[in-house]
């Protein structure tokens, strides 16, 4: 977009950081200028307007963060109790 008197571009581009083995939901918008931290996860349908941290869970229109220092490897998953999958 341009400002039609200044002819000056008003929707500059900005880079969008995505950190490494991040989960991105289905229908996730992840808008310009956000970063998303290395472990984090983003729920379905959010929109993600601002940055979000290293091992967050976040979600919703905005997403915000609903719990932090999460993760979600494989060793995690071994680690749980056997009730957990009963």
């Amino acid at each position: 977009l341009f400002d039609r008197k200044t002819k000056q571009r008003i929707n500059p581009a900005q880079d969008i950081n995505i950190g490494n083995h991040v989960c991105l939901g289905h229908a996730v918008k992840v808008f310009k200028g956000c970063s998303i931290g290395h472990g984090s996860v983003i729920d379905s349908d959010s929109r993600v307007t601002s940055s979000i941290p290293e091992n967050c869970n976040a979600g919703g229109q905005p997403a915000v963060i609903i719990r932090e220092n999460i993760t979600w490897t494989k060793e995690a998953f071994q680690q749980l109790p056997s009730e957990y999958w009963d």
